[in-house]
């Protein structure tokens, strides 16, 4: 799952990479951004005390990444399975998207 994690990491900011217009714009985006999704993660305070419109949850990578972390420490294979299937295909898709905005 870490080695997973890490490429998801790495994907998505090739994806941002490819996009962002200069050095300064990378660095702001990618500053806010990181910010933004742990805070919404329930990284820094637990998921039921935020506010219900602000929460979430499983649409963006950090929140599958712990729950494949969780699965693994309690050993529930198929809660593991299921969140090792999302982060790659996040990962796949940032791979694709990079090399499209690449090759144009």
């Amino acid at each position: 799952m870490a080695a997973l994690w890490a490429t998801c990491v790495t994907a998505c900011g090739l994806a941002l990479g490819v996009h962002a217009h200069s050095q300064g714009q990378l660095a702001a985006t990618s500053d806010i951004g990181a910010l933004t999704i742990t805070c919404l993660s329930g990284c820094l305070a637990p998921s039921p005390s935020s506010p219900l419109g602000l929460h979430s949850g499983p649409r963006h990578p950090g929140y599958w990444a712990l729950h494949g972390f969780q699965a693994a420490v309690t050993g529930n294979t198929e809660a593991y399975a299921h969140a090792t299937a999302v982060i790659a295909a996040i990962t796949a898709t940032a791979l694709l998207l990079s090399a499209r905005a690449i090759r144009h």
